[in-house]
């Protein structure tokens, strides 16, 4: 269950794991950014940024419900941050091509579930070359249309890829409704993440 930055303070943070965890999800995941780490050193605060003195509470919240702690960091430095908390590591499509993003994540060692939307084939093979000597936990790469909300493509030329490098594949699905999770789960997605308030 994808929070993402749909809550406006901390309890409607918590209020949202209890939430993930009654529609029946395995995990739910936050994002860690900030202005800077996705913009540069001048861009300052922005709004619905999660307050990272919030990660215990909200671990905490998720130990508590029975549901799996995760949060996508934005930057390098903020990997270090969540790690502590967090079941396994999510990275965003926007960074999936950036090798100190993955050095950082590999380096704690946990499974990776990574989104690989809007990237070429050339990217995609370039991003699992350099994660295939990975030696922590288990790898997860979402296919996913990167818009919001996203149509529903047909995705059979991604399964014929997919399978080249990976049984363990999933979809990030930006879709409204239900339909694109069903199909993809039918056709052997083993992991989707649904975005939700």
């Amino acid at each position: 269950a994808e929070v993402g930055s749909n809550f406006r303070d901390l309890a409607g943070a918590v209020e949202s794991i209890a939430a993930a965890k009654s529609a029946g999800a395995d995990a739910v995941k936050f994002q860690a950014f900030t202005g800077e780490a996705l913009y540069g050193p001048s861009s300052g605060s922005m709004p619905n940024e999660l307050r990272l003195e919030w990660l215990p509470k909200l671990k905490e919240k998720a130990d508590a419900v029975g549901i799996a702690f995760a949060c996508t960091a934005f930057s390098p430095e903020l990997v270090k941050i969540v790690d502590p908390f967090v079941a396994f590591h999510k990275i965003a499509s926007s960074d999936c091509c950036w090798p100190q993003l993955l050095d950082a994540v590999m380096d704690c060692g946990k499974d990776i579930v990574i989104s690989v939307g809007a990237h070429s084939q050339g990217d995609k093979d370039g991003i699992f070359d350099y994660i295939d000597d990975y030696g922590g936990g288990d790898i997860y790469p979402l296919y996913c249309v990167a818009a919001y909300p996203a149509d529903f493509a047909d995705p059979e030329a991604f399964f014929d890829h997919q399978q080249r490098w990976c049984s363990n594949w999933g979809f990030s699905d930006h879709t409204l409704g239900i339909l694109a999770p069903l199909v993809m789960s039918r056709e052997g997605a083993v992991v989707i993440e649904k975005h939700f308030t």
